[in-house]
């Protein structure tokens, strides 16, 4: 990549993850959330410099990436890191109902993202989307490579990544193993969870423009290469499950304690 194409993809990060999330919507961070932000910056731009990044979120509207892409903006402003971001493999086919995701895919390739369509574990076997397993592991296994070489490259990387797989109706639903996997094949890799939450009611499918949002950064958690990975996705999403408030906290809420968080 020459200079110009450099200066160019950042200047498409600070448009679309830095401006955008506050002038087209009212985004807002608490100061728990602003104080963790800045521990991340130092931990992974000062202290381990080594360290990938996976920002994952709970996923309700169609523009939700762009709210997990400003957090990214906020940790790597200077784009140190490498982004990537799978994509689900059915909401980016080449269809008119589609074109919302499509448009999102090439907005985020502009900016520097390397995408990656996938097909969810929830799809396979499943009559309502006919993947099959051999059909799945065909379209995934270049993504697992990917993240493969990036780790034994030692390429710090930032992935950004919805473990629900889909759109909710606002509260937490069992959510898919496959955000470990990606960040054991990073590791050491920091896990960052972002809970967002709309004010007032919203279109999962449309762009609820100049709707406030609530932007909160739950407890991280570091993974080392040699961490046993039996226990780590449950407390990543009680972590996610911690971020949101009661209501909102659906699958993951008895395993929690009734807290609400303040704002």
């Amino acid at each position: 990549m020459n200079e110009t194409e450099r200066r160019g993809q950042n200047f498409c990060r600070w448009l679309v993850s830095g401006v955008l999330p506050q002038t087209l919507w009212r985004t807002s961070l608490d100061k728990e959330s602003k104080d963790r932000i800045d521990e991340i910056k130092d931990l992974v731009h000062n202290q381990r410099q080594d360290l990938s990044v996976v920002i994952y979120f709970n996923h309700i509207s169609i523009i939700d990436p762009l709210f997990a892409g400003n957090i990214a903006f906020r940790i790597d402003k200077k784009g140190a890191k490498k982004l990537l971001a799978p994509m689900s493999f059915s909401n980016t086919e080449e269809k008119e109902e589609n074109k919302s995701n499509l448009l999102m895919k090439k907005i985020v390739e502009k900016c520097g993202t390397e995408t990656h369509r996938v097909i969810q574990s929830y799809q396979i076997e499943n009559p309502e989307y006919g993947y099959s397993k051999i059909e799945a592991f065909r379209q995934n296994k270049p993504f697992l490579h990917r993240l493969k070489d990036l780790g034994e490259q030692k390429i710090p990387t930032l992935m950004i990544i919805s473990p629900e797989g889909h759109r909710t109706d606002g509260a937490l639903i069992k959510a898919e193993e496959g955000m470990v996997v990606g960040g054991s094949l990073l590791a050491p890799t920091l896990f960052v969870p972002v809970g967002i939450e709309y004010r007032g009611e919203i279109k999962k499918d449309g762009l609820n423009l100049f709707k406030r949002v609530n932007l909160n950064i739950g407890e991280t958690y570091l993974l080392e290469p040699d961490t046993n990975n039996k226990e780590v996705f449950g407390i990543l999403m009680r972590n996610l499950a911690n971020s949101l408030p009661v209501e909102m906290r659906g699958y993951y809420r008895e395993s929690l304690t009734d807290v609400p968080r303040s704002r």
